[in-house]
């Protein structure tokens, strides 16, 4: 609903988590902009300003969260 806050509800639930990383960084690179959706570029910007969350263009991230490849 264009008056929730997320995606769900007021509330940040895993359905925002799950829809985020889809909405953003698959949309330009489907072809698809945001531009004209006032409401997704809102919900993107609060998912952003919850708390731990890690862009994935954050330099830092694998100095973060490193990944074990030995494992892959």
């Amino acid at each position: 609903s264009k008056n929730n806050l997320f995606f769900v509800d007021e509330s940040y639930t895993i359905a925002d988590i799950s829809l985020f990383s889809y909405t953003h960084n698959m949309a330009d690179k489907g072809g698809f902009s945001l531009h004209e959706f006032p409401e997704i570029q809102a919900w993107i910007k609060r998912i952003q300003k919850q708390p731990k969350h890690i862009s994935i263009k954050d330099k830092n991230l694998l100095k973060t969260y490193p990944i074990d490849v030995s494992i892959l």
